[in-house]
């Protein structure tokens, strides 16, 4: 993840259109499922991680 972030905005962009090319998954929506994957990571290496439970 943290690579990511030094990744500049242009080539993101970039990243999300072939994704989207590929899918046919409009870009905003690669984007999106991407912060929520980062998000859960985060959420579920906590302590109470063991405790959650994600309905998806």
């Amino acid at each position: 993840m943290n690579r990511w972030h030094s990744v500049p905005d242009a080539d993101k962009q970039v990243a999300h259109n072939q994704i989207w090319e590929k899918t046919n998954l409009p870009a905003f929506a690669v984007e999106k499922d991407w912060w929520v994957v980062q998000t859960l990571s985060i959420l579920f290496e906590l302590e109470i991680g063991e405790y959650l439970v994600f309905k998806g």
